[in-house]
């Protein structure tokens, strides 16, 4: 049981990681384009660092280029759309939205990976499809925000790239891919910053804001290492899966304490509840 100890830090860095991704905006006039492309690829980086202590092991890759071409795109447009989440909107409304990737994940792994859809996942399904529509209520009607689209258009792609992963995972070590999988994407949205026009803010970026993005990218590749690597000293997935939807709960508890976000708190917690049941079904499913 030496795998708990990591596995929970890994939570916990989640959860803080979430908030960074709302404070790194707070004061700040550094842009949701900018900002992601920092985080994509300092957060690469990083894990590069511990890929190539391992050991760097691309063998396998020649044979992947159209999955990693998806890699670069579904990654990039995930967290263009995720950074402009947090940008206009609460990091627990974020947090509790994005939680829904994993319905998307059911249907991929249904569609692309043969996996089979029980009663069982369609409860969990069901339960985290009532987050949007608890998010979404206002004084007993449904009122949907434009702005709540993007953490919903960001966990759709997370679902289709999860399915993505788990087909080159089949090949490559794990280490390598993940390194691959962060700065692939980093490049792209690098690039895009030209036609958008917003490659010159790359020059304006602030001390301030370098270190709230290489803080967000040094917490969340932790977390990433330590959730795999509690899984190679015998962490079993339908463990590690349940524990990871806690850290939907330990966002919005930060945010309440360290981001003063005290709006419809009964209305988040409900949220939260469902989003927590739904992924600990489909994950035990």
């Amino acid at each position: 049981m030496n795998w708990i100890l990591p596995a929970i830090i890994a939570v916990v860095l989640a959860s803080i990681s979430r908030v960074i991704q709302k404070w790194i905006f707070v004061g700040s006039q550094i842009s949701s384009e900018v900002s992601s492309t920092i985080y994509q690829l300092m957060t690469g980086l990083i894990i590069l660092v511990f890929a190539a202590i391992n050991g760097l092991n691309f063998n396998g890759f020649s044979n992947l280029i159209i999955n990693l071409i998806l890699t670069a795109v579904l990654y990039a447009g995930m967290n263009y759309y995720l950074f402009k989440s947090f940008k206009q909107s609460e990091a627990s409304i974020v947090t509790i939205l994005f939680s829904t990737n994993a319905v998307w994940m059911l249907f991929a792994s249904a569609i692309f990976l043969n996996e089979s859809i029980t009663i069982q996942k369609l409860i969990g399904i069901a339960l985290i499809i009532g987050v949007t529509a608890v998010i979404s209520s206002e004084s007993g009607k449904f009122k949907f925000d434009s702005k709540l689209v993007y953490p919903l258009i960001a966990a759709f792609l997370l679902g289709l790239a999860f399915v993505n992963d788990a087909y080159i995972l089949n090949s490559v070590d794990l280490l390598t891919y993940l390194a691959i999988a962060f700065i692939l994407p980093g490049l792209v949205l690098l690039f895009s910053l030209i036609p958008q026009g917003k490659f010159g803010e790359l020059k304006k970026v602030t001390k301030p804001d370098i270190f709230k993005n290489v803080l967000l990218s040094v917490v969340y590749a932790f977390s990433t290492i330590l959730t795999f690597y509690s899984y190679t000293i015998g962490a079993e997935a339908s463990v590690v899966g349940p524990l990871q939807q806690l850290s939907v709960f330990g966002t919005v508890i930060l945010s309440y304490i360290l981001l003063n976000e005290r709006k419809n708190p009964i209305k988040k917690i409900i949220a939260t509840v469902l989003a927590i049941a739904g992924g600990v079904i489909l994950s035990l499913a």
